[in-house]
């Protein structure tokens, strides 16, 4: 069997049910590959349905308003490709047939090479190979290419070799085939070569070179830039003009004046980063503008827009920061009704609530949103998917176990994670938070009543580097580089060492109902994974401090915070990170793992003040997400220290003895992770996250009798060594010291 027949087997096998993948109208294929420039395809799909519900056919779309285009556009940034798609649209009405060919659609505004060869090949099977990043990715590996891929005349030898490869045909599956593959399985970090279809023939995996293959592009310089923005108000509305600068040229944004400048300026309202672009604000309020000059020849390029239309005309990150930066000078927002109108304008995109963030308490209601119950879709062996609206992480369970806290996100109503509660007897599903920014964690109180949970600033909602790197790569688990990745010099930056830079988060707490939301913290820098003390008002949580994540416990009730610092010095190297902690029941000890590098993590236990911390288990794999099981007052844990690429589920006592291997998903024969994993109080069921279905989901686990023999039976007096059980088949632990051991080498 040929390279292309293995290739487009696996792909008509394994294939993603995306939206436009269910037919081949070339108006859909356009209007998504035009989407999926610079963004993942989980954030496209809800705007590319919202899209096409509003613009179903090219002439709807040629005759709308570009206000319109833009409103419906916003939030996906890259706005030029809005307003191309547009202008293209009403070119292509005029004609009485889609062209069919790349040769005509290059033509066309917003047709680079890619669009045009992807829409021609992909709907009219034109033989034309479409060469994007996974594309690339592939083929440098599968050839073994140490190519300057971004070099001109290395790109058009990349383009000969996708178009030699795909002129076999059928040439929609073969390239699609390609880019499924270096999205799925020939991934940056950490590629899944064992399902790969093309890895007997790829010289990469052949010669232990994926790591390095592709090149890294060179990053271009930032420059830093300094914004001056006036806002000038006329009868309710405010005045735009074409900006000259290089970041958003051209678009309507604030009058204003923008300098270059060598390094950051000390005094600015807020930053923002577009592209390559630093951008220091400043915001300052005109006085009323005289409209005898406001006629004159230099403002031809201006014009007075209603600020109800603001976001349709102006849609952009940088514009809603410097419009809502100005609420701070208390000059414009003096009347009621423009003040009402200002904050309706900037909660289009959420419709439900605006919480305004102040260090104290606020006092504002929010009702939950309450769904439908929802129907297991689908079950994988005998875990049943709970979760099927957009991705979920991190269950929490209730101190009675009745209900289920997760963090969701890239839902039809929002893309940022928020709060969502599941009430398992009922399987109705309630979303508990309305947060400007992203939900990282969240834990209910010691009563069941409260949600505490760490949440991020504006700054990251505002910021596509963090939305999409930090949020999204470090929320499916934060995939850790490779050694080979990990050189010296990048260990200076923080972000080599996770795969991504950690965003800015502070801790909240609030009322189930949303009401009396608390900041507990103000940072710039990372507060993130929660627990909270079943016996007392107290948080353990994790922040990043001096280049490293450590451990922080916190009163609710006096707000104050100690370092609870329990690895040692010699132990503790720059770079190591101090993760998932997790109260015992009885709130006495605290479990967490311990990461200093690539497949170095260990989970350590302590009491809950730090003090008498010891490694509990470790070795040459990854654990991760540690728990407590109540009843024999043991931990529950993740690893893949039997199949690396399979997180199977353990359990170990607290003294490092006895560990029990309780999963056994290597039989599904799928790529199949555990993480995450929450027991309930009568351990009759385990509630984890995997991502086997394709995204994150939250999955049940009903124990039988059998697994439940093994989690809780004791291990015996010690006796003849016999052979350490790792399988779910497994009767029994045998005497400590012929179990698994804890404190593997």
């Amino acid at each position: 069997m040929n390279v292309q027949k293995r290739i487009e087997d696996w792909y008509l096998e394994n294939r993603r049910d995306l939206p436009w993948r269910r037919d081949r109208d070339p108006y859909q294929i356009w209007i998504s590959e035009t989407m999926l420039q610079q963004t993942t395809v989980t954030a496209v799909i809800p705007y590319y349905e919202r899209f096409l519900e509003k613009f179903p056919t090219l002439y709807d779309l040629a005759n709308a308003k570009i206000e319109d285009v833009l409103r419906l556009w916003a939030g996906l940034g890259y706005y030029s490709r809005a307003r191309n798609l547009h202008e293209a649209a009403k070119i292509l009405a005029k004609q009485k047939s889609f062209p069919r060919t790349y040769s005509e659609l290059i033509k066309l505004p917003g047709f680079g090479p890619y669009t045009a060869r992807a829409v021609s090949s992909l709907a009219f099977s034109e033989p034309v190979g479409v060469l994007d990043g996974n594309v690339i990715r592939v083929l440098t590996r599968l050839h073994s290419l140490r190519w300057q891929w971004w070099r001109p005349q290395m790109r058009s030898q990349l383009q000969r070799l996708v178009d030699q490869f795909i002129a076999p045909g059928p040439v929609n599956i073969l390239n699609q085939a390609l880019m499924e593959l270096g999205s799925q399985v020939c991934t940056s970090k950490n590629p899944k070569c064992r399902q790969c279809p093309l890895a007997k023939d790829c010289l990469a995996q052949k010669n232990s070179l994926w790591s390095v293959l592709p090149l890294k592009k060179p990053r271009k310089a930032v420059e830093i830039w300094q914004w001056t923005a006036m806002i000038e108000m006329r009868d309710g509305q405010v005045r735009l003009t074409k900006n000259e600068a290089p970041f958003l040229h051209g678009h309507w944004l604030l009058p204003g004046l923008a300098k270059k400048l060598k390094k950051a300026p000390k005094n600015f309202d807020f930053r923002h980063r577009i592209t390559h672009h630093d951008i220091y604000a400043t915001v300052q309020q005109l006085a009323r503008p005289d409209r005898q000059k406001s006629r004159s020849q230099k403002d031809k390029a201006s014009r007075w827009v209603s600020i109800q239309d603001l976001d349709a005309v102006s849609p952009y990150s940088l514009m809603r920061k410097a419009w809502m930066s100005q609420a701070k000078l208390n000059r414009i927002s003096g009347k009621a009704p423009l003040r009402v109108v200002m904050f309706a304008w900037f909660i289009t995109t959420i419709l439900t609530a605006l919480l305004l963030m102040f260090a104290g308490c606020q006092s504002i209601k929010v009702a939950p949103i309450a769904a439908k119950p929802s129907r297991p879709a689908e079950k994988v062996g005998t875990y049943t998917l709970l979760t099927q609206q957009g991705v979920n992480r991190t269950p929490r369970l209730s101190p009675n176990g009745n209900r289920l806290l997760y963090v969701s996100s890239k839902r039809r109503s929002h893309r940022n994670p928020q709060l969502y509660e599941l009430n398992l007897k009922t399987g109705v599903e309630n979303r508990l938070t309305f947060q400007d920014g992203e939900i990282f964690d969240g834990v209910f109180n010691r009563t069941g009543r409260r949600i505490i949970y760490s949440s991020s600033t504006d700054e990251i909602k505002e910021n596509p580097v963090y939305l999409i790197e930090a949020i999204d790569q470090f929320n499916n688990g934060g995939e850790p580089l490779s050694p080979e990745e990990i050189q010296s010099d990048d260990l200076a930056d923080p972000k080599n060492f996770w795969g991504a830079k950690l965003p800015p988060t502070d801790i909240y707490e609030s009322m189930i109902d949303g009401s009396h939301l608390l900041r507990f913290t103000r940072t710039d820098s990372f507060d993130g994974e929660i627990s909270a003390n079943p016996q007392s008002n107290e948080i353990a949580f994790v922040a990043y401090q001096n280049n490293r994540l450590v451990l922080y416990r916190m009163n609710l009730r006096t707000r104050r915070i100690n370092k609870l610092s329990p690895i040692p010095s010699s132990i503790a190297t720059v770079h190591s990170a101090d993760e998932w902690p997790r109260f015992s029941p009885d709130g006495r000890k605290l479990v967490w793992v311990h990461e200093i590098g690539p497949k170095k993590t260990a989970i350590w236990i302590a009491n809950a003040d730090g003090s008498d911390s010891r490694r509990l288990i470790g070795g040459n794999a990854i654990y991760w997400t540690p728990t407590w099981l109540s009843k024999n007052n043991e931990i529950l844990f993740s690893s893949n220290r039997s199949d690396p690429s399979i997180f199977e589920l353990y359990v170990v006592k607290t003294d490092g003895s006895c560990l029990r291997q309780i999963t056994r998903n290597s039989k599904l024969h799928k790529f199949f992770r555990m993480w995450q994993a929450e027991i309930d109080p009568k351990e009759e069921h385990i509630y984890f996250t995997s991502d086997v279905s394709g995204t994150d989901q939250i999955y049940k686990w009903t124990l039988s009798k059998r697994i439940q023999s093994i989690i809780n039976h004791p291990c015996p007096p010690a006796a003849s060594p016999t052979k350490a059980p790792t399988a779910a088949a497994t009767a029994a632990c045998t005497p400590p010291a012929s179990c698994v051991p804890s404190k593997a080498k």
